[in-house]
C-alpha cells in the first residue's frame, strides 16, 4: 500500500530577540544602500525561507518607493523574506508596516507561521489583488478586505499569546480577530506560538507577487517570559596527572535568571580520532515494525526520511561504528539516491545536526542495504541516519510501517533545509519509516559521568551538577566535551571541553610525547613541534583520515587552508610514543 501527500519546504533561523522592550525591533531600510540585499546586508534577524542570504530569495533595497524616505524593501521575483521570532508562547506583540502594491503588477502577499523553521505550521496567509482588494485566509476560512491600490497603506498584526487571540487590522480597518492557535486552513491542532513572518513575493492565482514594505517594527504590548540560562564556571576543564583508579569531581551550576522555566539537557561526547573497528557483534538501532506502506511526494521532490538514536541508546556503543544503513524503498522509479549521516541537534531546533556523511547509492525496489565506505564512529551524542531521494511524479517512495505507533525518533522528514516529524505534521501518518542502522566495532572505556543528563530549573532557581572523570585504564591523554542544551534561544548550546591526562605509576599503554601544535584555531597551516617527527595523522570528528604525513623532523607545518572548517583530531607519533591534540580549523 502507498501513500501520497504533499509535504512543504522547511527552514531553521538563527535567532534574535531582545526581552522586556516596549519596541522589540524595526527597520525604515534607510540604513542600507539602495540595490543591497536585505538579509545579506543587515545584522539583524533578516533571513530568507532557505537561509541563504544573498540567494535569489534575498530581497533588494529600492529607492523607487519609500513610506518614509529614502528607502524600503522590494518584494518580486523569488523573494522570500523571513523574520524570525523565538518561538514565543506568551506576551502580547504588535507586528506592523507598510505596504505598497502597484496596480501594474499581479498583487501581494504575507504569511505568519507557528513556528520559527517556515513551513511547518501556517497560521495565516494574506493575499492582496492588484486592484485593491484581499483576502485573509485562516481557520480554513477566507475573510475579505479592501485596500488603496498604487499608494502606502498600514498593515498590523495584533498577537496576544496569553490570551490565545489575534487580530489583522489593515489600513485602520478590522479585517478578522480569532485564536491565533488556529492554523491557516484548520481550527484544530494548532499551536499558540509566534514563530515568523514571511514576505514572500506571492499573489491570488499563483502569481507572482510586486510590492514595496516600509517601516516594519515588532512591538512587545505585554512581555514575553524566557528563560535565561547561566552556567558557572563557563570555562573548558582541563586536568592533568588524575589516577587512573579514581574519580575526580568537577563542578558547576546550571542557573535560570530568566522567568520561565529552563530545560537543559546534558550530553557528554568522545573525541575518538581512531575507533576500533574489531567487531564484537552487530547492532541494530530501528522502529519500524512488520507492517509496511510506503509514503511519496504525489507531484515529485527531493526529501529526505531519518530515524534518530539518541544519546541514551548509544552509551555502551561509544567507539564503535555505523557501517551499513538499511532503507527499504517502494518502486524502482527512483533512480538517484543518498544515505546520509547528522549529528545531534539541539533542544530548539530539534531533529538532525549537522550532516557528517553522505554516500550515494543505487537503489533498488525493496530493502536496499547500504555499507558505508568509510564507517561513522559513534562520540557519544545522538546520531541520525537518513535516506535522500529524487522522487519522481507520483514514482515510488520511503517505506513505513503501518503501526500505528510512532517514535518520536522515527519519523523525520525534510522537503527543504529544515527537519519536523512527519507524526507531527500529519496527523494521520503516525508511521516510523524503514530504516534501520548497524553498528559494530570495540567500544571504548566511558571517563565522563555526568550526575544527571536531564533537568529543569524554575525561574531564578539554581540546578548543581558534578561531572565524574575517571580513566578506568584509560592511560594518557584524553580529550572530549560537554554539551549542555537548553531551550534558551540565545544559548541552546554551551559546549565545554574536556582535556585530562590519566596516569598510573608502572603502567603507560599509552605512550605520550610533548608537542607544541600552533596556531589553535588556524586557516592556513599549523606548526607541530616535538622530539624526532616520524608520521602525523588529522583525522575528521565522523573518524575519517583527512591527512597522512610521514617525516624525520623536528618542525613541520602543514597546509589545513583547503580543510572544512571545523573540528580535528592531529596524531603526532615518533619513536618515543605518540600524542593526539584537538585543532579547530575556520
Amino acid at each position: 500500500m502507498k501513500k501520497s501527500l504533499f509535504l512543504t519546504a522547511l527552514f531553521v533561523a538563527a535567532l534574535s530577540w531582545t526581552m522586556a522592550q516596549t519596541v522589540v525591533f524595526s527597520d525604515n531600510f534607510d540604513s542600507y544602500t539602495a540595490g543591497s540585499r536585505l538579509a545579506q546586508t543587515s545584522t539583524a534577524a533578516w533571513t530568507t525561507w532557505s537561509n541563504a542570504p544573498g540567494s535569489a530569495e534575498d530581497a533588494a533595497i529600492s529607492s523607487t518607493q519609500a513610506a518614509s524616505a529614502p528607502n524600503s524593501l522590494y518584494i518580486t521575483g523569488s523573494n522570500d523574506i523571513i523574520y524570525p521570532f523565538a518561538n514565543q508562547t506568551s506576551g502580547h506583540y504588535k507586528i506592523e508596516y507598510d505596504y505598497y502594491v502597484p496596480s501594474s503588477g499581479s498583487g501581494a502577499y504575507f504569511n505568519i507561521q507557528h513556528y520559527y523553521a517556515p513551513g511547518t505550521q501556517w497560521a495565516l496567509e494574506c493575499y492582496f489583488y492588484n486592484n485593491g482588494s484581499g483576502y485573509l485566509s485562516v481557520g480554513g476560512v477566507e475573510h475579505s478586505f479592501s485596500y488603496p491600490a498604487n499608494t502606502w497603506f498600514h498593515v498590523e498584526n495584533d498577537i496576544d499569546l496569553d490570551l490565545d487571540s489575534a487580530k489583522l487590522i489593515i489600513n485602520d480597518v478590522v479585517v478578522a480577530v480569532w485564536p491565533f492557535s488556529y492554523q491557516q486552513s484548520s481550527t484544530t491542532g494548532g499551536i499558540n506560538q509566534l514563530g515568523s513572518i514571511n514576505f514572500y513575493a506571492g499573489a491570488p492565482n499563483n502569481g507572482t507577487g510586486t510590492y514595496y514594505v516600509d517601516n516594519f517594527s515588532v512591538t512587545e504590548l505585554t512581555a514575553a517570559a524566557a528563560p535565561n540560562i547561566v552556567v558557572t564556571p563557563d570555562e573548558d576543564i582541563v586536568l592533568t596527572d588524575l589516577d587512573f583508579t579514581t574519580t575526580t569531581n568537577y563542578s558547576f551550576s546550571i542557573n535560570n535568571t530568566g522567568d520561565a522555566p529552563l530545560s537543559f539537557r546534558i550530553v557528554p561526547t568522545y573525541d575518538i580520532p581512531v575507533p576500533n573497528n574489531t567487531s564484537t557483534g552487530a547492532s541494530t538501532f530501528s522502529y519500524d515494525l512488520d507492517e509496511y506502506t510506503s509514503i511519496n511526494f504525489t507531484s515529485g521532490a527531493q526529501w529526505e526520511a531519518a530515524i534518530g538514536v539518541p544519546a541514551e541508546d548509544l552509551i555502551n556503543h561509544i567507539g564503535r561504528s555505523i557501517n551499513q544503513v538499511q532503507v527499504r524503498l517502494s518502486n524502482t522509479a527512483i533512480t538517484t539516491a543518498k544515505i546520509r549521516i547528522y549529528k545531534m541537534g539541539n533542544l530548539i531546533t530539534e531533529g538532525p545536526g549537522e550532516m557528517i556523511y553522505e554516500q550515494d547509492f543505487y537503489p533498488v525496489d525493496g530493502w536496499n542495504n547500504v555499507t558505508l565506505n568509510t564507517p561513522v564512529v559513534i562520540d557519544g551524542g545522538d546520531l541520525w541516519a537518513s535516506v535522500w531521494i529524487d522522487q519522481p511524479v507520483d514514482g515510488g517512495g520511503v517505506g513505513c510501517d503501518d503501526s500505528y505507533q510512532a517514535d518520536y525518533y522515527g519519523n523525520w522528514t525534510k522537503s527543504g533545509p529544515s527537519w519536523y516529524r512527519l507524526s507531527e505534521n500529519n496527523a494521520d501518518l503516525p508511521y516510523n519509516w524503514n530504516i534501520k542502522v548497524i553498528v559494530d566495532g570495540t567500544p571504548i572505556t566511558r571517563w565522563i559521568a555526568p550526575s544527571m543528563t536531564t533537568g529543569t530549573v524554575i525561574a531564578t532557581d539554581n540546578q548543581n551538577i558534578n561531572v565524574g572523570l575517571a580513566g578506568n585504564n584509560a592511560l594518557g591523554n584524553r580529550t572530549g566535551a560537554l554539551h549542555i542544551y537548553s531551550n534558551d534561544f540565545e544559548h541552546p548550546e554551551i559546549e565545554i571541553n574536556i582535556d585530562v591526562t590519566f596516569v598510573n605509576v608502572g603502567i603507560n599503554d599509552y605512550n605520550q610525547i610533548e608537542i607544541t601544535l600552533a596556531p589553535n584555531p588556524a586557516t592556513e597551516n599549523i606548526n607541530i613541534t616535538s622530539e624526532q617527527i616520524t608520521a602525523v595523522e588529522i583525522f575528521n570528528m565522523a573518524g575519517q583520515k583527512v591527512f597522512n604525513g610521514t617525516y624525520n623532523d623536528n618542525n613541520i607545518t602543514i597546509p589545513v587552508g583547503s580543510f572544512t572548517a571545523g573540528t580535528y583530531m592531529v596524531r603526532v607519533s615518533s619513536d618515543a610514543g605518540t600524542a593526539v591534540r584537538k585543532v579547530v580549523i575556520k
